[in-house]
């Protein structure tokens, strides 16, 4: 049974970032209606203490309780205080890795031969990203459209052009530039959080590029 538990530390930071609330409640809205397209149903609790969490296992009549790790100091304590609880009663656990690509204690770091622990924050990864060359001095890629055009290098060989909505935002006035640059070729806009944001649209993301390849882009978003 798929269950979303709202701690108060989360509900006080969404309140305090609207963006970030709106956010949220898409991705819950978004994950309760594939699981209901699959028959099931995403049950939300507002209560994230260890004996709440035991009690909904016990009406579920779960045999293993399962979650997504985490990393940072306090939650990795109450994940360890959690599963003491779900274990002492009976249950059993099984905690996750679905939200980094390689676990903390898998990457390079964490076995270095210098006893090295895995990066725990965003900040380690990017200061070690920054001292990596640039392949391009652009923040993003360029592409000479104009190749494409008639009369161009590589006139005829475009059949669709996709207008993603990020990194970089484009919207409705640029099709009829693209159009013009490329004579022939179908233009739209996509949503780029489908085709962007990976790891919460992933499975949805699929869907989303299939139908595309499927039933072709609509003109506008």
């Amino acid at each position: 049974m798929p269950a979303l538990v709202v701690d108060r530390e989360r509900e006080r930071g969404l309140a305090r970032n609207d963006r970030r609330a709106v956010y949220f409640r898409s991705a819950a809205s978004s994950l309760a209606a594939d699981l209901a397209a699959r028959g099931a149903r995403l049950i939300v609790r507002r209560d994230a203490t260890p004996k709440s969490i035991v009690r909904l296992a016990r009406e579920a009549g779960a045999a293993t309780v399962c979650w997504s790790a985490a990393y940072d100091a306090e939650q990795l304590e109450r994940d360890r205080t959690l599963q003491a609880e779900l274990e002492e009663a009976g249950f059993r656990v099984s905690v996750v890795h679905d939200a980094p690509a390689i676990a903390p204690d898998e990457t390079a770091a964490a076995k270095s031969d210098d006893d090295g622990e895995g990066y725990r924050a965003l900040t380690s990864y990017v200061r070690i990203w920054r001292t990596l060359p640039r392949e391009s001095p652009e923040r993003y890629p360029a592409i000479d459209l104009a190749a494409y055009a008639e009369g161009g290098a590589h006139a005829g060989v475009v059949d669709r052009v996709l207008l993603s909505s990020e990194p970089f935002h484009f919207k409705a006035h640029h099709l009829a530039e693209v159009r013009a640059l490329v004579p022939g070729a179908e233009v739209a806009l996509i949503d780029g959080e489908m085709t962007s944001w990976y790891g919460s649209r992933a499975i949805q993301g699929m869907r989303y590029l299939t139908s595309l390849a499927r039933d072709g882009a609509p003109t506008g978003l």
